[in-house]
């Protein structure tokens, strides 16, 4: 039988590690709303038209890009619904209108 100290230790730990990662995650999603509060934009400097078989996590990496800068430069963009031919941005700036 398992010490049950360890066992709570072991979970307490799990589930710190858990946590940690969601707020890490809500943090960098919410980053770009805060550029556009402050009323800047982006501006695409560098695109890609979508070839078959195209995901956005192997464009990413081809590109030499985290996923999340990925993400931001290419707001509001449905990975699971690629097409061919689709234009996604590789490169941008942030710009005041």
């Amino acid at each position: 039988m398992a010490n049950p100290i360890t066992s709570i230790a072991t979970f307490l730990l799990v589930f710190s590690l858990l946590i940690f990662s969601i707020s890490v995650e809500t943090r960098t999603s919410f980053r770009g709303v805060a550029e556009a509060e402050a009323g800047l934009e982006l501006q695409c400097n560098k695109v890609y038209g979508v070839k078959n078989g195209d995901t956005c996590f192997d464009l990413a990496q081809k590109f030499k890009l985290s996923t999340e800068h990925f993400n931001f430069i290419n707001p509001n963009l449905n990975c699971s619904s690629l097409f061919i031919g689709q234009w996604l941005c590789l490169n941008a700036l942030l710009t005041i209108p």
